[in-house]
C-alpha cells in the first residue's frame, strides 16, 4: 500500500525523505555562476502552499524536457534549503534542491491541485512598497511560439 503523500508546509531541513504531490506553476532556466545552467520552478501542492525548487546543472538536459508547467507530478526525497538568496519567488521560508535521490514523476491522475491560485497581499503589507500610480500599459510584443507576452507598465509618481 502506498504512504499517503505530504505536504510543502511538512518540509524541513532535517526530512529529505518525502512524497509530494506538486503541480509546476512556473519555470525558468538560470545560468549559474559557474557557467552552468539549472531550472529553477515554483511549485504547489493541494493546499496551495508553494516553495521555489531547483534542479542541479548535471542533469539540466534530462530536467529542461521533463519539466512542463501546469503539469502534476510526485516529487520523492529532495533536500531542503533556507530560501535565503536575494530574489525570493515565493514566500516559504525553504526552497528544495533536486538531489541524486530526487525522483520526479508525472501523474494525471492527481486533480486535486487546481491550475491557478491567487496569493493577494492585503493593502497594509504592500503600502510601504508602493512607488506610484499606474500611468500606462503597454504590449511592445505578442507571444511568439513558446515564448510569454512582455508587457511594459508604466508607472508615474507624484514627481
Amino acid at each position: 500500500m502506498s504512504r499517503d503523500y505530504d505536504f510543502i508546509k511538512d518540509l524541513t531541513k532535517e526530512r529529505e525523505i518525502c512524497k509530494i504531490a506538486i503541480r509546476v506553476v512556473d519555470s525558468w532556466t538560470v545560468m549559474g555562476t559557474n557557467g552552468f545552467p539549472h531550472v529553477e520552478m515554483v511549485i504547489a501542492d493541494a493546499k496551495g502552499d508553494r516553495v521555489k525548487a531547483v534542479t542541479r546543472y548535471k542533469e539540466f538536459e534530462h530536467w529542461k524536457e521533463f519539466i512542463v508547467e501546469n503539469n502534476v507530478y510526485v516529487l520523492h526525497n529532495c533536500h531542503v534549503y533556507d530560501n535565503n538568496g536575494g530574489f525570493k519567488v515565493c514566500d516559504s521560508p525553504f526552497k528544495v534542491v533536486f538531489g541524486s535521490g530526487t525522483k520526479f514523476t508525472k501523474d494525471v491522475s492527481i486533480t486535486n491541485i487546481p491550475p491557478h491560485q491567487f496569493h493577494f497581499k492585503s493593502f497594509k503589507e504592500v503600502q510601504d512598497e508602493i512607488i506610484g500610480a499606474l500611468h500606462e500599459v503597454v504590449k511592445p510584443q505578442t507571444a511568439a511560439s513558446g515564448k510569454k507576452p512582455c508587457t511594459n507598465l508604466i508607472l508615474s509618481n507624484e514627481c
